[in-house]
């Protein structure tokens, strides 16, 4: 199966709950998914700076502790909590790195087992449900198939075992987003399936249940113009960001892999909306050591995708 992503960002407009200044609008989403890597993270630099949240000094002179996801430097250290990391966007605080192996010391996670039980809930078979992905005709179309509902629904009844795993990580999280670093009280976090498609990787998408105390939401991100390498698969993500608002989440930005490894079998990501949202992002499974490179993402709530004003395909699959 080969996918061709002729998504272009105007379309995803009135899905996403992005800045209205985001300059991204109007481009063609193929062409900036196929930015090489350099060009991709000056992007993503030069969009945060214009869209970083309102008052926090992300690139001044001004000597003080930064939070959560912040560039930090020599001048700019890490709040508690967390620690200064290099990544491909520069330096960013992440959580202590060693908190985090000490919380997954003793983890025992069976992915396959856990894959196992979802797709019996589902009554599928993991290549029947991916044989429906290669057989669609467009992205709604997928996404109206017995095969999706059945393994959504699947996942949203079993998310005990992925939820206790997330648990063992957000003390760290909770420390590493506390006060002192000024955000917010409250850290959205999330679970979901990932789905790669294709021998050449052309588009991951992810599943995502993002909750904050009792409120929910359920949210699609889709990631084109990807060559990983990977048949296509389907895989678990959990993660957490710097916002207090569920609805943050559904934003555009860039997704980037960093060498990070707290967990066997994981992959770690870090994920920069053009709103100033950050996502730090764990892939347990078939995913893990492919993840996403770094790729240009779309974050939007799944019933967008349905809407019978919207006659263009947000996935375009070829015709048979």
């Amino acid at each position: 199966m080969y996918v061709q992503p002729k998504l272009t960002v105007w379309l995803l407009a009135p899905l996403v709950a992005c800045n209205d200044d985001i300059e991204i609008l109007g481009s063609s989403f193929q062409e900036l998914a196929h930015m090489h890597d350099d060009e991709r993270v000056s992007f993503a630099d030069e969009q945060w700076s214009k869209n970083k949240p309102r008052g926090h000094n992300h690139r001044g002179l001004q000597k003080q502790e930064r939070g959560f996801g912040d560039r930090c430097g020599n001048r700019n250290g890490c709040a508690a909590g967390n620690e200064c990391t290099e990544v491909a966007y520069g330096n960013r605080c992440l959580p202590d790195n060693n908190c985090l192996e000490e919380s997954f010391a003793t983890v025992t996670f069976d992915e396959q087992a856990y894959k196992d039980l979802v797709f019996a809930a589902a009554g599928y078979s993991e290549s029947e449900f991916l044989a429906a992905l290669s057989n669609a005709k467009s992205g709604r179309d997928f996404l109206q198939t017995d095969e999706w509902e059945a393994i959504t629904t699947a996942f949203r009844q079993n998310m005990a075992p992925l939820k206790a795993l997330q648990e063992r990580s957000s003390g760290c999280i909770d420390a590493a987003n506390n006060e002192t670093s000024g955000k917010q009280d409250g850290t959205v976090s999330y679970i979901g399936l990932h789905i790669e498609g294709g021998l050449l990787v052309d588009f991951t998408l992810n599943y995502l249940v993002a909750s904050l105390g009792t409120d929910q939401k359920t949210m699609l991100r889709m990631c084109p113009g990807l060559e990983l390498g990977a048949g296509a698969e389907v895989s678990f993500v959990f993660g957490f960001t710097n916002t207090d608002n569920t609805a943050n989440m559904l934003c555009v930005g860039i997704w980037l892999d960093i060498d990070i490894i707290v967990l066997a079998a994981a992959g770690v990501a870090i994920g920069c909306g053009f709103n100033g949202v950050f996502f730090y992002e764990f892939t347990i499974g078939g995913g893990a050591g492919l993840g996403i490179g770094t790729s240009l993402c779309a974050s939007f709530e799944q019933a967008s995708t349905t809407d019978e004003t919207n006659q263009t395909s947000w996935l375009a699959l070829p015709t048979p």
